[in-house]
């Protein structure tokens, strides 16, 4: 799996992932929002990565688009969407398959984070 933040004109960001064992390009947005672009330059950027390292374009038979709005939690505000984003690339990292934080987790997620990075390391709880 490759985990990629995607940043939308300066102004958003939101998660996404070229999932290899599910054949799925997946994007994950706490907004909602359109995610057709960030499907298109998915799929263009692994075809070119493929076409660059094996000469052949990239085989996108039984592959799925896949945005799950439905498990995505959502932000309530217009400034969290960058928590959200780390949030669901580290659950996406562990294998977890569920987000399980709301936009009421934010606060402690914060100072999880900050915490993290001060310490250069993730805690396991």
């Amino acid at each position: 799996m490759i985990l990629i933040p995607v940043n939308h004109n300066n102004a958003h960001w939101t998660a996404a992932a070229i999932n290899f064992r599910r054949k799925r390009v997946e994007s994950y947005d706490s907004m909602g929002m359109a995610k057709s672009i960030v499907f298109s330059h998915l799929r263009k950027y692994l075809d070119a990565e493929h076409r660059n390292k094996k000469k052949t374009p990239f085989d996108f038979t039984g592959w799925q688009d896949y945005a799950p709005d439905d498990v995505t939690p959502q932000q309530e505000n217009g400034y969290d969407c960058g928590v959200f984003t780390c949030q669901f690339l580290e659950a996406l990292s562990r294998g977890e398959e569920m987000f399980r934080f709301t936009q009421q987790d934010m606060a402690y997620l914060r100072r999880r984070m900050i915490w993290e990075i001060g310490h250069a390391q993730l805690r396991e709880d």
